[in-house]
């Protein structure tokens, strides 16, 4: 590993780290919020994350401005809070999709195919520390969020990477899920928030509504849901067209929840801004968009004073070396255990 005093001033500012495996390729930009702006099978040519991103550019985005000015795009990292997040208690302000995509984070170790990365919330006293490994067809993250304060500090963290998708992709959960709570969608078109929602047909008056399957984005559609208090940690997006898949797995000790934001153009409600076509598969602490929200449901983690809170997730690419098909992956996906 190089430390960061031996690289030039070129890599600490806007500069892309690539790292790489003989699968996958992968980049990251450290001076715009740690995003991982790629991850892309090298002999396919399959890109899975929702590209976008700004490459060569320095975060630097203010605490009142909204996500949807942001790029949108590639995977994100949000904390202390997912949604705006204001309260009595000023411990629980927090800005749009938390703090850490609005700066540049520091470089702590670098190799071909490992990165190190760590920054710090403004909104409340923690430290954020992440380490990217590509290996084969896999790529692992290992977290570190730490209460720099000689005071107990809630939270509320969730991944937040925004996958590429074309129409009749499909989402995977583990079988035991047959139910999510609605957070929100547009125009109420599937119920109102709070209400728990059939996986993974809707049922809607007297249409049936896939929520596993990808629309189009002429479709105008967005919704956000929740599958609570999971058994097993994994889930996957499968490429319909391109035989590929994403496997995501994490520990549900750690992260016991997972969000599932479905956009088929029907985000952002700005006239002016690019409407999203994407779909996201968060694993997180809580099911609450805010961490006010998660507070007062006294479902937000507490971190002791000086006290660190470790957990790692992993994604797997399905089909750099040969086509996978929907079953296959919906049996992997049964049969492999959570980390």
């Amino acid at each position: 590993m190089r430390s960061p005093d031996l690289l030039s001033p070129g890599e600490l500012l806007g500069t892309p780290v690539r790292l790489q495996s003989p699968e996958l390729s992968v980049d990251v930009l450290p001076d715009n919020g740690g995003r991982v702006a790629s991850i892309r099978c090298r002999q396919s040519e399959t890109e899975f994350l929702l590209g976008g991103s700004s490459y060569k550019v320095k975060a630097e985005f203010s605490s009142d401005v909204p996500f949807e000015y942001s790029d949108r795009a590639g995977m994100d990292e949000c904390l202390p809070t997912v949604s705006l997040s204001s309260g009595q208690s000023g411990a629980v302000n927090a800005p749009d999709h938390g703090d850490l995509w609005r700066h540049a984070w520091r470089i702590l170790e670098r190799s071909d195919s490992c990165v190190k990365l760590t920054t710090k919330c403004f909104s409340l006293p923690l430290s954020f520390t992440r380490k990217l490994s590509v290996r084969a067809s896999q790529l692992r993250f290992e977290y570190n969020i730490r209460n720099l304060a000689q005071t107990p500090i809630p939270f509320l963290y969730a991944c937040h990477p925004l996958f590429a998708v074309e129409p009749g992709d499909r989402l995977i959960l583990p079988y035991l899920v047959q139910c999510l709570y609605l957070h929100y969608s547009s125009g109420n078109r599937i119920g109102s928030a709070g209400e728990l929602i059939a996986w993974p047909f809707a049922g809607i008056y007297d249409q049936q509504i896939s929520l596993d399957t990808v629309g189009k984005k002429s479709d105008k559609t967005a919704e956000m849901l929740y599958a609570i208090n999971l058994s097993r940690g994994i889930c996957a997006i499968y490429r319909s067209q391109r035989h590929q898949a994403v496997v995501i797995r994490f520990n549900t000790k750690r992260l016991p929840h997972l969000g599932l934001w479905l956009c088929n153009g029907g985000w952002p409600d700005n006239p002016g801004i690019q409407k999203q076509y994407a779909v996201a598969l968060e694993p997180t602490v809580a099911p609450y968009g805010s961490l006010s929200a998660a507070v007062a449901a006294r479902s937000a983690p507490i971190l002791k004073p000086r006290r660190h809170f470790n957990f790692s997730i992993s994604m797997e690419i399905l089909g750099c070396d040969r086509p996978w098909s929907y079953e296959e992956v919906a049996r992997y996906i049964d049969e492999t255990p959570e980390m």
